[in-house]
């Protein structure tokens, strides 16, 4: 699978890098192929459908996870045998779909630190002032 990193919840440092992991299919006593629950597949295949996945008749299909966004810790891999950190890999355990985000209260056009949010139209802000905090704010800019 190709993965990319859309946040790291850091500094950044990471977004946008891309990496390849796997999530290999178990055999059943039969011999067939499937998606084992408490494997990475079958977390994937959790957050994608649901935690009730393994309960239900839902089909998977390789093509529901085309760019479907989820969350995860990720660490290095490594070579079994000599340790040598050989790229990144997603831990199994913590895949799980992105919450549902609460609705949030109106920002202004602000972020938390007051700095202006990318793509907002300066011009048309809409700071809920009283007319004579607007007026002083007019006065103010000249």
């Amino acid at each position: 699978m190709k993965i990319e990193i859309i946040d790291d919840f850091a500094d950044g440092e990471y977004d946008s890098m891309v990496f390849y992991d796997s999530a290999v299919l178990k055999q059943d006593e039969d011999g067939d192929w499937i998606i084992r629950d408490g494997t990475k597949a079958g977390t994937i295949a959790k957050a994608r459908y649901g935690n009730d996945f393994f309960e239900t008749d839902e089909v998977f299909d390789e093509a529901d996870l085309e760019g479907f966004v989820f969350m995860c810790a990720i660490e290095p891999k490594k070579h079994r045998e000599t340790g040598a950190v050989t790229g990144s890999m997603m831990v199994w355990n913590t895949i799980m779909k992105l919450p549902v985000p609460k609705k949030k209260a109106k920002t202004n056009g602000r972020g938390t630190t007051g700095e202006l949010v990318p793509g907002t139209d300066a011009e048309n802000l809409d700071m809920d002032l009283a007319p004579e905090e607007e007026e002083a704010m007019r006065g103010a800019l000249g």
